[in-house]
């Protein structure tokens, strides 16, 4: 699993994510605003995310199942 800073150029971590040795691509809100974050993840197919708002943890994503 890594966990990556949302990038400025959409799907760049896609070779990542389709990696067969890589369970999932993390993003981190990278200091974005919330509005902002989620349209750069909607640019981004196949990276989940994990943003915090305050002390609120929001999920977007596919459930990680083991």
């Amino acid at each position: 699993m890594l966990k990556l800073t949302l990038p400025e150029q959409d799907d760049l971590y896609l070779d990542l994510i389709r990696h067969p040795k890589v369970v999932r691509v993390v993003a981190l809100s990278g200091g974005y605003s919330q509005e902002d974050a989620d349209d750069r993840l909607r640019k981004d197919h196949g990276m989940v995310a994990s943003f915090f708002a305050g002390t609120i943890r929001r999920t977007v994503g596919p459930a990680i199942r083991c």
